[in-house]
């Protein structure tokens, strides 16, 4: 794959040891066998930009991120029946 000036670089984080930049692969040579660093996603995507919104709400970054995957989501339908 040969970059030039202005292209935009695509690539994933896949699970694994080592820095980030060692874990960081262009996203055309993932396969469906490909595991994913969702930690990463989660503490350096996700709690950044949801803490922003939540903590209108008084939750703190520590609370969203002790929050338990566990819990059975609810739908909609839950809080008008």
């Amino acid at each position: 794959m040969k970059v030039q000036r202005g292209d935009i670089l695509r690539y994933v984080i896949i699970k694994g040891k080592g820095s980030i930049s060692s874990r960081a692969v262009p996203y055309q040579y993932v396969d469906k066998n490909t595991e994913f660093d969702i930690n990463y996603y989660i503490s350096n995507q996700l709690i950044p930009a949801v803490s922003r919104i939540m903590s209108s709400f008084g939750y703190t970054v520590e609370e969203l991120e002790q929050l338990d995957s566990k819990e059975k989501q609810q739908t909609l339908d839950s809080f008008f029946f």
